[in-house]
């Protein structure tokens, strides 16, 4: 993923989370967490895919040459899981400038 760009970010997960809650974390040491509702998500190929659009101000939020890690919490009914914590190479761009 480039700073200051609008990337979708899809994410493939073993559970349905079709009728669940569910919401991606996107972290960086030293930052605060980026959360992204499922209301900021399209969920697709049965509900097994969640496409996460960033805007060209949150990837210009994250340091160059740095790995953003991604996780997905998910419930329903007080039950709560989480996915293991994957990583994005987070890469520089030469003109950060918001268009």
């Amino acid at each position: 993923m480039r700073r200051a760009t609008t990337p979708t970010v899809k994410i493939d997960i073993n559970e349905n989370l079709t009728g669940l809650q569910y919401r991606v974390a996107f972290k960086q040491r030293g930052l605060k967490p980026l959360i992204k509702t499922q209301d900021d998500c399209t969920l697709t190929n049965n509900g097994h895919t969640i496409e996460v659009f960033l805007t060209q101000e949150e990837t210009a939020s994250f340091y160059e040459n740095n790995k953003v890690m991604v996780q997905v919490r998910f419930g329903k009914d007080g039950k709560v899981g989480a996915t293991n914590i994957a990583s994005i190479d987070m890469k520089a761009i030469l003109d950060e400038e918001i268009l």
